[in-house]
């Protein structure tokens, strides 16, 4: 098996803000606070083969290899929702797929 591809993601963790209610007060500045920074890693496996009256390739990715659970965004409008993440990174994912040609 040969390696094809890896992808390792740096990226900040962003502020998300939007006012939901005539109460609600706007803090921070949209975009201007940066949440940790998370790191992402993807890796690609792949296996190319002849089969007599063709070829046959076979591959296996997987997403966020490291299973890392980041916020990437949170509520920065004063209120009960006051930091709350609202989005995470997304889980591990695994794909395995097959082709055929001829």
């Amino acid at each position: 098996m040969t390696v094809t591809a890896a992808n390792i993601t740096f990226k900040n963790g962003r502020a998300s803000s939007s006012l939901t209610a005539p109460q609600v007060i706007n803090l921070i500045v949209p975009n201007s606070l940066f949440g940790d920074r998370f790191n992402q890693v993807d890796l690609s496996l792949s296996r190319s083969m002849n089969v007599g009256w063709g070829r046959l390739r076979l591959a296996f990715d997987l997403y966020n290899a490291l299973n890392a659970n980041s916020i990437q965004n949170v509520t920065t409008t004063y209120g009960p929702s006051w930091l709350r993440p609202t989005t995470f990174l997304d889980p591990r994912l695994a794909r395995v797929t097959a082709n055929l040609q001829f």
